[in-house]
This record gives structure tokens, C-alpha cells and sequence, in this order.
């Protein structure tokens, strides 16, 4: 059961305040399960919103959700004036989704996209409303059931970092498209500067199925028209497959896959090869005692293109 802030021994709790109040922080960290103490947070960030430039919350969470207005109690909002970089993981608070702290001079944000892909739209994950306008780098936490975002109008971003974990998907070219229609999204994608993907993805051996070239070709092709006609001039792509065997799963077959088909797999990247990407996918097996093994391994970059087995 989550302890409240203020049911904190007095000396501990006493001790915090003090420290937020007395010294003019400028990071801070938060791993707290607030229960129903929804003001907490709000008091904890007030004694140092003057100097706060950097604040991460993670697994900060209350009882309260956003529609519950009948509920919802007399919070006052904040400003952090001085926030330039903002971390949200696995946050679940009503401070936080109702705006009531205020970053208007916020550049940099990590987030966890919630929501789902049935199509309401009332589920669909959306920048929060207060994220000011000049924001410039965005970093994504999603799932393969995550909705595309929806973004501000006036948002400009310089760098988007992407995160996807995926279990089970059917194949690659869902990451790609997602990707795909994620950058669409943005309202001035032709001011994207550096863009940096991450792709873990978990799936049974009796369902595995081999990259493709094609799995690629989608979102090489949007990306190759954003580099020659915009300002991106840094990529990064770093895949991993991770290939689960059960019990019944002795070895890997022998014809598992060959050195020729990791090579092909290049070609789904030729349109936007060059200076200034770097690109790495390894596909690796994980038996039932989480021992894990790498099967194929390819990196593409300015340094040349290698390959492993």
C-alpha cells in the first residue's frame, strides 16, 4: 500500500522540505507512489521552482484520474520557469495531466505514450498542453498498440528519439510505418535536425519471420525525401530481434538463416545510406533459461558496412 508524503515520520518528512526549500536545486528525481496525496507533489516542486532545470518522475503515480472532477480537490497550479528538461516515466498523476505544472520555457521531454488503437479518439495520445511551442527535442516511450501521436500545431522539434518495445508483432514494417506516420504528424517536419530509433522486439520462434528488405523500404523512402529536402542530417536506427525458444524448442534449426540474407537486408536502407547515418540490426535467440545468443549482427555507417554471424 502507498505511503503519503505527509504520513511520513515527521523528522524524514521535515528533512525533505528543508532540503527542497534551503538549497537552490537544480535536478531532481522523484520515485513516489503518492496514493490519494495529490497536493504533495505540487508542494515538493513549489519550495524549488525557481531553480529546477531538470526534473524526472518516475513511477509517480495517485489514485485520482483526470475525469473524476467530482473528486478532483482545490490544486493550485505552478510554474517552473526554469525547467528546460522534463522526464515522465510511468507517470499517473492529476497534477500532471491536468497542466497543473506549468514549463513554458521546457526544450527537452521524455514521455511514456498512453492510449490505444481502437480509434476513439479520447484514447489517443496527445503533447501535453504544457508544452510550450519552442520545445526542441522529444523522446517517445511506446508500445506496438500505441496510437500515433497527435502534436501541437505549433510545436518545432529539432530531434525526436524514438523508443518501441514490441512483443509479438506480426513484423518489422509495423515499427516502420508507425515511424512513418509518426514523423508525418509534425506540423514543420522539415526542421527535423537528428532523428534517433530504438527497436526491441520479442518474439516466439514459431513465429518468426526473417527481415525483410521491404520491412524497411517505407520508411527509408519518407526519410530519404526529409533528407534531401529539409534539414535531418543525422539518423540513427538500432534494432534488436530477440527470437524466444520454449522448452520444446531444442535447437535452432540449421537453415535458421544465412549471412546472404542479413547483407540483403541493406538494401531496404540504400535510400537514406550516406553521411551522418549510422544504422545497426542484430537478431539474437533466447532459450527458456534466458540464455541469450546472436545470430546475425549488421552495421551500416560512414565507418563502412560490416556484418557477423
Amino acid at each position: 500500500m502507498p505511503v503519503e508524503f505527509w504520513q511520513l515520520p515527521t523528522p524524514l518528512c521535515s528533512g525533505v522540505t528543508t532540503l527542497l526549500a534551503s538549497y537552490r536545486l537544480r535536478k531532481l528525481e522523484i520515485n513516489w507512489d503518492f496514493g490519494t496525496d495529490t497536493d504533495a507533489l505540487l508542494y515538493m516542486l513549489s519550495l524549488c521552482s525557481t531553480s529546477l532545470k531538470s526534473l524526472t518522475l518516475r513511477d509517480v503515480r495517485t489514485a485520482y484520474r483526470l475525469g473524476d472532477t467530482d473528486e478532483m480537490p482545490g490544486l493550485s497550479a505552478i510554474t517552473l520557469g526554469a525547467l528546460s528538461n522534463l522526464s515522465l516515466v510511468r507517470v499517473n498523476h492529476l497534477a500532471i495531466d491536468a497542466a497543473l505544472v506549468q514549463c513554458p520555457n521546457l526544450k527537452s521531454l521524455t514521455t511514456h505514450i498512453f492510449g490505444d488503437m481502437a480509434g476513439d479518439t479520447e484514447l489517443a495520445w496527445t503533447l501535453p498542453p504544457y508544452v510550450p511551442s519552442e520545445l526542441e527535442e522529444l523522446h517517445l516511450l511506446v508500445g506496438y498498440f500505441n496510437p500515433t501521436p497527435y502534436f501541437a500545431e505549433s510545436v518545432r522539434l529539432s530531434a525526436l528519439e524514438i523508443d518501441m518495445r514490441i512483443s509479438q508483432a506480426p513484423t518489422v514494417a509495423h515499427f516502420s510505418k508507425w515511424v512513418k506516420d509518426c514523423i508525418d504528424a509534425l506540423p514543420f517536419p522539415e526542421l527535423l535536425r537528428r532523428l534517433t530509433l530504438n527497436i526491441r522486439s520479442l518474439v516466439n520462434l514459431h513465429d518468426f519471420t526473417y527481415p525483410q528488405a521491404t520491412d524497411f523500404e517505407i520508411l527509408s523512402t519518407s526519410l530519404a525525401r526529409l533528407r534531401n529536402s529539409g534539414a535531418l542530417k543525422h539518423i540513427k536506427i538500432d534494432v534488436l530481434i530477440t527470437v524466444d525458444q520454449d522448452k520444446t524448442d531444442v535447437n535452432i534449426p540449421s537453415d535458421f538463416t544465412t549471412m546472404g540474407e542479413v547483407k540483403n537486408i541493406r538494401d531496404g536502407f540504400v535510400p537514406i545510406l550516406g553521411p551522418g547515418v549510422n544504422i545497426e540490426l542484430a537478431i539474437e535467440t533466447r532459450d527458456w533459461g534466458m540464455v541469450t545468443v546472436t545470430l546475425d549482427w549488421m552495421s551500416l555507417g560512414e565507418g563502412g558496412d560490416r556484418f557477423s554471424r
